[in-house]
Order: C-alpha cells, then structure tokens, then sequence
C-alpha cells in the first residue's frame, strides 16, 4: 500500500515541484491532503482506484468527529507554518545563495560582474565543496552520508536536513514514507533527480541516525562528533524558535 502511494505522488511530481517553486514563496504555506481509494482483490493484493483532492473533513458521528478532528490536528502541526519574520527583504535577497553570500554581490547589483570563466577567490573553496557534495548525492554506490560529507554542507543544506528533523518531531500519527530505508528503490520513478530528495535519502540512512543536538534533549549515539561539523548557529537557532512557537490545537470532541 505504501508503494502504491509513493508511485502515485512520483508520477504527479515532475509537474507539481515546479510549479510550487514558481508561486509559493515558502513550502510550509501550500500543502494537500489526498484521499487514496484502494480495493483489495481476492489474492488480497491493493489496487489504486482513484486519489481525491481535499477529502471531506465534516464529522457526522461523534467517532467521525473524533477521527477527523485528530487528523486535521495533526495535519496543522505537520505542516508547521513558518513564523513571520521581518517585512523588509535583505539586500540581494534575488540574488542566487552562492551570488549572495560572496564578496561579488555588491558587485553584480552595481552592474558589474567578477572576470568572466573564473569563479572570485572567495568561491573557489564553496564551488569546490558543492561539487564534491553532488558527487556524492548523485553516486548509487554511497548509501548514506559520513563525517566527510556533512563537512561539505552549506546553510542551505542544513536548512534542508533541519527541517526534515523538525517535521519528523511533529509527525503525530503520520508516518513518512519517503524517503525512507527503501528510497532508493524509488529513484527509477523520478523524471528529475531532485538535489534535496538525494540530500534527504541519504542523510535518513545514516546508521546511527544522526540527530542535531539543537533538536533533542536527549543523548543521541550519533557517529559525528558535535565538535567536528560546523552547523551554522543562526540557521539553528532559527528552527529551534519555530519549535517552541507551535501551539497544542484543539480537536473536535
């Protein structure tokens, strides 16, 4: 059943991702419910019947009620709204992150542009690092991430990475399916490899998980030194805020 579910989603992903990167600002704010209708026949094997957009969530029992209302708080907290931050755009913020985080941004924004065919010097080193890292997000040799390789991360991938851990503390009763220990099964069905399904399939088979410390109270038997990877503090700061601002929703009784 689940496969069945997954399949259904990767063949309607090559058109909705970009769509969504083109009109939604911000992931959190534009999610779907889906209804699966599925028939078992006599050899008690699953059969997908149809998928239905924004399920009815009216209660006409108090069961359904209590059925309903549990999964619509789930869904809320799941979804986890970000918490609005500060009107004004920062400067370049149209700018792409790599663009934006180098000394050549002034630059660019003033008309003029580094030497052409020749990254400034103070991108070699990031352009070096992100190559090295889809090298190993693109190789079906490397099942999962290591020391080395979350060496290589940027802020954007720890933003990644976080936000996964973040949703996974709030999953309530949903469980995620993708990417999960047989992801990688699922790569075939993909028209597009996304970088952050790569990033996401392999940080998840990391054994043991690694946990970020920001993120848990509790001791985690991580194989990555906290010392040894550089986590940007802001970034994290960011995502344990957005924790604490999640507020109990009440279900329907």
């Amino acid at each position: 059943m689940k496969a069945i579910i997954c399949k259904t989603l990767i063949a309607a992903e090559a058109h909705i991702t970009p769509l969504t990167q083109t009109f939604v600002k911000h992931r959190n704010v534009c999610y779907e419910l889906f209804g699966f209708d599925l028939m078992v026949d006599s050899a008690l094997e699953p059969w997908l019947i149809e998928v239905n957009v924004s399920p009815s969530l009216m209660g006409s029992s108090p069961l359904d009620k209590r059925i309903k209302g549990l999964l619509m708080s789930d869904i809320f907290h799941l979804v986890g709204h970000p918490a609005p931050t500060s009107s004004s755009s920062p400067p370049h913020a149209d700018l792409p992150p790599l663009i934006r985080s180098s000394k050549s941004a002034a630059a660019l924004s003033a008309g003029t542009s580094p030497t052409p065919n020749k990254p400034p010097k103070s991108m070699q080193s990031p352009l070096v690092a992100r190559k090295q890292l889809l090298e190993v997000l693109h190789d079906p040799n490397i099942r999962s991430l290591t020391l080395q390789h979350i060496a290589l991360f940027r802020e954007d991938d720890w933003d990644i990475v976080l936000s996964m851990e973040d949703e996974a503390d709030r999953v309530g009763h949903f469980e995620r399916i993708y990417p999960a220990a047989d992801a990688a099964t699922y790569a075939p069905y993909f028209s597009v490899s996304r970088y952050a399904n790569r990033l996401c399939e392999k940080w998840r088979a990391m054994q043991p998980p690694y946990k970020p410390h920001s993120l848990s109270n509790t001791t985690t038997t991580s194989p990555v030194p906290p010392s040894s990877v550089t986590r940007p503090p802001a970034l994290l700061r960011r995502h344990s805020t957005q924790q604490q601002q999640l507020k109990p929703v009440k279900t329907l009784s």
